[in-house]
């Protein structure tokens, strides 16, 4: 009963990160169907502010994103919508510089 109670808590970590990981990749191809472009880290090393994802979601497809960019603004909605997803990230905006 012991074995059963943790495969089904690991299956709902796992199945919790997927759906982070989707989540993540969303909002990224958003990015990039605005006309905006992230720059992600990869191994390098981040900010401390800056969410590295887990051994798992990397394992998944997900990345670590330290910034992005838009080359015609962005509304502060979707800027707290990126903030929200890529917890850290520094959103720039070309013509106007950092968007707080």
């Amino acid at each position: 009963m012991i074995g059963v109670t943790l495969l089904a808590v690991l299956f709902a970590y796992v199945g919790h990160e997927r759906k982070v990981v989707q989540d993540r990749k969303a909002v990224g191809q958003w990015i990039l169907d605005h006309d905006g472009w992230c720059v992600v880290a990869g191994d390098l090393p981040v900010p401390d502010a800056v969410e590295r994802p887990s051994f798992i979601r990397r394992w998944m497809g997900d990345q670590t994103f330290e910034e992005v960019w838009f080359r015609h603004g962005v509304s502060q909605d979707d800027a707290k919508r990126i903030r929200m997803t890529f917890p850290g990230v520094r959103i720039y905006d070309v013509q106007e510089g950092e968007v707080r």
